[in-house]
Protein backbone atom coordinates (compact mmCIF):
# COMPACT_ATOMS: atom_id res chain seq x y z
CA UNK A 1 0.00 0.00 0.00
CA UNK A 2 1.50 3.43 -0.73
CA UNK A 3 2.39 6.01 1.58
CA UNK A 4 0.02 8.77 1.21
CA UNK A 5 1.42 11.91 -0.03
CA UNK A 6 0.75 13.88 3.16
CA UNK A 7 3.01 11.85 5.62
CA UNK A 8 5.59 11.32 3.71
CA UNK A 9 8.52 13.59 4.15
CA UNK A 10 9.49 16.25 1.72
CA UNK A 11 12.64 14.87 0.65
CA UNK A 12 10.48 11.80 -0.17
CA UNK A 13 8.22 14.12 -2.21
CA UNK A 14 10.78 15.58 -4.48
CA UNK A 15 12.80 12.10 -4.55
CA UNK A 16 9.02 10.56 -6.24
CA UNK A 17 8.50 14.15 -8.66
CA UNK A 18 12.65 13.44 -9.29
CA UNK A 19 11.55 9.78 -11.09
CA UNK A 20 8.03 11.14 -12.37
CA UNK A 21 9.37 13.99 -14.26
CA UNK A 22 8.72 13.02 -18.37
CA UNK A 23 10.74 15.95 -19.70
CA UNK A 24 13.63 14.28 -21.78
CA UNK A 25 16.31 17.00 -22.25
CA UNK A 26 17.52 17.96 -18.49
CA UNK A 27 17.68 21.57 -19.45
CA UNK A 28 15.94 24.43 -17.76
CA UNK A 29 12.54 25.02 -20.06
CA UNK A 30 12.64 28.72 -18.89
CA UNK A 31 16.31 30.01 -19.73
CA UNK A 32 18.23 26.57 -21.39
CA UNK A 33 20.54 26.26 -18.57
CA UNK A 34 21.97 22.48 -18.42
CA UNK A 35 23.32 22.48 -14.29
CA UNK A 36 21.84 23.12 -10.87
CA UNK A 37 18.59 21.27 -11.91
CA UNK A 38 16.10 20.52 -9.70
CA UNK A 39 12.28 19.77 -10.68
CA UNK A 40 9.43 22.84 -11.12
CA UNK A 41 6.23 22.60 -10.46
CA UNK A 42 3.88 24.22 -13.43
CA UNK A 43 0.99 25.07 -11.52
CA UNK A 44 3.24 26.39 -8.47
CA UNK A 45 1.70 23.96 -6.02
CA UNK A 46 4.82 21.51 -4.91
CA UNK A 47 2.37 18.87 -3.64
CA UNK A 48 0.79 18.10 -7.39
CA UNK A 49 3.37 15.58 -7.89
CA UNK A 50 1.60 14.60 -11.53
CA UNK A 51 4.25 14.54 -14.57
CA UNK A 52 2.39 16.97 -16.41
CA UNK A 53 3.02 18.97 -13.98
CA UNK A 54 6.42 18.59 -13.49
CA UNK A 55 9.40 20.26 -15.64
CA UNK A 56 13.51 21.18 -14.76
CA UNK A 57 14.17 24.05 -13.92
CA UNK A 58 17.50 25.85 -13.15
CA UNK A 59 17.83 26.91 -9.08
CA UNK A 60 18.00 30.42 -10.08
CA UNK A 61 14.62 30.54 -12.43
CA UNK A 62 12.96 28.16 -9.92
CA UNK A 63 13.34 30.87 -7.24
CA UNK A 64 12.22 33.64 -9.34
CA UNK A 65 8.83 31.86 -10.70
CA UNK A 66 8.37 30.61 -7.17
CA UNK A 67 8.56 34.25 -6.02
CA UNK A 68 6.69 35.48 -8.66
CA UNK A 69 3.67 33.07 -8.38
CA UNK A 70 3.70 33.50 -4.59
CA UNK A 71 3.00 37.20 -5.23
CA UNK A 72 0.73 36.40 -7.67
CA UNK A 73 -1.47 34.09 -5.16
CA UNK A 74 -1.15 30.91 -7.68
CA UNK A 75 0.76 27.74 -5.84
CA UNK A 76 1.18 26.18 -2.54
CA UNK A 77 4.93 25.71 -1.17
CA UNK A 78 5.25 22.06 0.50
CA UNK A 79 4.73 21.51 4.13
CA UNK A 80 7.69 19.69 5.71
CA UNK A 81 6.96 16.82 7.06
CA UNK A 82 8.79 15.45 10.36
CA UNK A 83 8.03 12.58 12.59
CA UNK A 84 7.96 12.63 16.26
CA UNK A 85 11.43 12.66 17.85
CA UNK A 86 14.72 14.66 16.43
CA UNK A 87 17.08 16.35 18.51
CA UNK A 88 15.92 17.82 22.25
CA UNK A 89 18.99 19.74 22.49
CA UNK A 90 22.33 21.12 20.53
CA UNK A 91 24.49 18.71 22.07
CA UNK A 92 22.15 16.12 20.69
CA UNK A 93 22.23 17.60 17.23
CA UNK A 94 26.19 18.09 17.19
CA UNK A 95 26.36 14.23 18.65
CA UNK A 96 24.35 13.32 15.49
CA UNK A 97 25.81 15.73 13.13
CA UNK A 98 29.29 14.70 13.91
CA UNK A 99 28.29 10.99 13.69
CA UNK A 100 26.77 11.38 10.20
CA UNK A 101 30.61 12.84 9.09
CA UNK A 102 32.03 9.54 10.62
CA UNK A 103 33.55 11.19 13.97
CA UNK A 104 30.93 10.38 16.47
CA UNK A 105 29.45 7.63 18.62
CA UNK A 106 26.29 7.12 16.90
CA UNK A 107 25.44 4.31 14.46
CA UNK A 108 25.11 6.60 11.06
CA UNK A 109 21.23 4.84 10.32
CA UNK A 110 20.36 6.26 13.58
CA UNK A 111 22.46 9.92 13.57
CA UNK A 112 20.55 10.39 10.02
CA UNK A 113 17.24 9.58 11.67
CA UNK A 114 17.68 12.08 14.47
CA UNK A 115 18.58 14.61 11.91
CA UNK A 116 15.78 13.83 9.48
CA UNK A 117 13.26 14.03 12.39
CA UNK A 118 14.52 17.45 13.92
CA UNK A 119 12.27 20.21 12.70
CA UNK A 120 13.56 22.62 10.75
CA UNK A 121 12.72 25.24 13.47
CA UNK A 122 14.82 23.63 15.87
CA UNK A 123 17.74 22.81 13.42
CA UNK A 124 18.01 26.80 12.54
CA UNK A 125 17.59 27.56 16.42
CA UNK A 126 20.27 25.12 16.91
CA UNK A 127 22.76 26.58 13.96
CA UNK A 128 22.33 30.22 15.40
CA UNK A 129 23.14 28.33 18.80
CA UNK A 130 26.39 27.04 17.43
CA UNK A 131 27.59 30.31 15.63
CA UNK A 132 26.60 32.49 18.29
CA UNK A 133 28.56 30.25 20.73
CA UNK A 134 31.51 30.01 18.03
CA UNK A 135 31.88 33.79 17.55
CA UNK A 136 31.92 33.81 21.12
CA UNK A 137 35.10 31.65 21.14
CA UNK A 138 36.27 33.45 18.39
CA UNK A 139 36.03 30.36 15.99
CA UNK A 140 33.93 31.18 13.27
CA UNK A 141 36.69 32.16 10.84
CA UNK A 142 37.13 30.07 7.93
CA UNK A 143 39.77 26.83 8.79
CA UNK A 144 39.16 27.31 12.47
CA UNK A 145 37.96 24.43 13.83
CA UNK A 146 35.54 24.43 16.39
Amino acid sequence: MATAAVNITDRAKRYRAQNAIEQEDRICVFCGAQSGLMVGHVNGNESDGEPANLVYTCRSCNASIGIFMARAGFGKRTTQYNPEGGARSVGQWLVAVTSMKGAGPMKLADAVAMVRATSPAKRSEYARDIWRTRRRRGTDKVGVPF
